[in-house]
């Protein structure tokens, strides 16, 4: 990190541009910074360089939301990288590049509103919420031996995925949850495995169940899958989260829209961006359209699909 910032100055000095460097200590603590920094910066824009994985790009999209002199980049250094992703094979490099990004200009970026956070990729609910809880609860402790199960290997972060997929379909609990649902005021409510509402197309490091979802048409991308037996759940899993649910349409259930409504009498799991799961028993999501001005480098179009997983 030390090495990273020490290039941001540079390239600051260079470009005769101020530079402000802050490291997180514990999660949402940008957000406070971000919003005092911008507050005093006069009028000037500001540029939030979100330099880590999709949590710290989480903390500083919250921080930016709503400010009219803010604008946000993405210098990619975690495990996923899923936003960036969504730019492609080659975007790791390109988005790690400081100069070109500090000389890049921006393009409005929808955002998704979940029950007052704000999110770039997606929001699940029931069996991928535990996945992905699972599955972090894995890289924590693969991550207590770094030498040997560095999450940073990307067959270790897939495997660490595969685990966390095998421990939450196991829990049978997952599966036997009725959900009001309200899509753009259309009822879909029923008994679901799990439901995917996506602005961005990748998540998970190499999953992309929603392949044609871009976070600059103004639509939400939904997916649902009803409850099915432990070896089927099995089985349309493995092709949902590459984005093959229209194999199953008497499983699947796919729509597009502006806003969802999810309540459920009992505590449903739910994850925002691969941020630690929570439970709750109603979500409401909205589409933001154009709410942040983000750093493209060079111009890069989004890809979504699979064209930038791993």
């Amino acid at each position: 990190m030390e090495a990273i910032i020490k290039d941001m100055r540079a390239c600051a000095d260079a470009l005769d541009e101020k530079c402000y460097a802050h490291v997180s200590r514990c999660p949402r603590d940008a957000v406070g910074v971000i919003l005092d920094y911008a507050e005093n910066a006069d009028g000037d824009d500001v540029r939030v360089y979100a330099v880590g994985g999709d949590g710290i790009l989480y903390d500083c999209l919250n921080g930016v939301v709503g400010l009219s002199n803010a604008e946000l980049a993405a210098i990619p250094y975690g495990d996923a990288n899923d936003f960036v992703r969504g730019f492609g094979a080659s975007a790791i490099g390109v988005f790690k590049d400081i100069r070109l990004q500090a000389l890049s200009g921006t393009v409005p970026m929808d955002v998704m509103r979940v029950s007052g956070n704000y999110a770039f990729n997606y929001c699940a609910v029931g069996l991928e919420a535990v996945i992905a809880d699972k599955s972090k609860m894995v890289q924590r402790f693969c991550n207590a031996c770094p030498k040997f199960f560095s999450t940073r290997k990307p067959f270790v972060y897939n495997s660490t995925i595969k685990l966390g997929a095998l421990l939450g379909i196991s829990d049978k609990k997952v599966s036997d949850i009725y959900y009001d649902i309200k899509v753009d005021g259309e009822d879909l409510s029923g008994v679901y495995t799990t439901l995917n509402i996506s602005n961005g197309s990748c998540y998970g490091g190499n999953l992309t169940a929603l392949p044609k979802a871009l976070p600059f048409d103004g639509e939400l991308d939904i997916l649902f899958a009803r409850k099915s037996s432990t070896i089927e759940t099995l089985y349309v899993t493995y092709h949902f989260v590459k984005g093959r649910y229209y194999k199953f349409p008497s499983y699947c259930t796919a729509r597009r829209g502006k806003s969802v409504s999810i309540r459920a009498q009992h505590p449903m799991a739910v994850c925002v961006d691969y941020e630690d799961a929570f439970l709750d028993t109603r979500i409401d999501i909205d589409i933001v359209p154009g709410a942040v001005r983000f750093v493209v480098p060079g111009g890069m179009p989004y890809k979504g699909g699979n064209s930038g997983v791993a």
